[in-house]
């Protein structure tokens, strides 16, 4: 009986622990995607749209300023980091023992933001990544005493996940993303249904804020037959 009445306090206990490591999930995807939303309008709608407006010659160097700015950035702010983004959100997952350094993220956003702003050849989906793992990195590390030491990198995965949903509204997108990127056996299933909620939940707070507008919008019925279909189912065998 005893044996029976401490397999059930087990249960019960691991069953409250995956409650709160969803709230705690949701609640990065909500902080996550509000802090993409900001870098996004910070870039797009501040500083990319005001050098629009400057002359040709100011555009042609932009991008050189930009870098100049990153530089300074990452020297200073940082603490001599690298520019590195996504991939530093690779090494800190596959690390057990080390922790996302929380020094330097706001040395590599300010550098991003300045390489995006004049112009530089950069994407938003590494910024976005780095600044949800940031997110979550912090929180769990915060909140430690949520997580087993097998779940060491939850949030971290599931602000990955959460910047990747928001920065491309995409939430599926976002959560395979981060599981697949650092994949390791067994981390899916683990971690699939936290990230899940991470991205759906930045996915929501992103488009509260900016919109539900597609990225890429797609006009008229493309044609579609069963030869399109074979030829598909052709070229997955091959």
């Amino acid at each position: 009986m005893d044996h029976r009445r401490s397999r059930l306090g087990q249960i019960v206990a691991i069953g409250r622990r995956s409650q709160q490591v969803l709230v705690l999930s949701a609640i990065t995807g909500a902080l996550t995607g509000a802090a993409v939303a900001l870098f996004d309008w910070l870039v797009s709608d501040v500083m990319f749209d005001w050098l629009l407006r400057q002359s040709d010659w100011f555009k042609a160097v932009a991008p050189l300023i930009g870098l100049a700015l990153a530089v300074a950035a990452l020297r200073w702010l940082a603490r001599g980091a690298t520019p590195a983004t996504s991939d530093e959100y690779i090494r800190n997952f596959h690390d057990r023992h080390r922790r996302l350094d929380e020094r330097p993220v706001l040395g590599r956003i300010v550098a991003s933001v300045a390489t995006l702003g004049f112009g530089g050849a950069m994407g938003y989906e590494g910024p976005s990544i780095y600044i949800g793992a940031a997110i979550g990195s912090g929180l769990q590390r915060r909140l430690s005493r949520f997580f087993s030491r097998d779940d060491a990198k939850l949030l971290l995965v599931a602000g990955a996940a959460a910047g990747v949903s928001a920065i491309f509204k995409a939430p599926a997108t976002g959560a395979v993303f981060a599981l697949e990127v650092p994949y390791q056996d067994d981390v899916a299933r683990r971690m699939l249904l936290p990230a899940l909620t991470a991205a759906a939940v930045s996915y929501v707070t992103f488009v509260s804020f900016n919109g539900t507008t597609p990225l890429l919008p797609v006009r008229g019925a493309p044609p579609f037959d069963l030869r399109d279909l074979g030829g598909a189912a052709v070229l997955g065998v091959l």
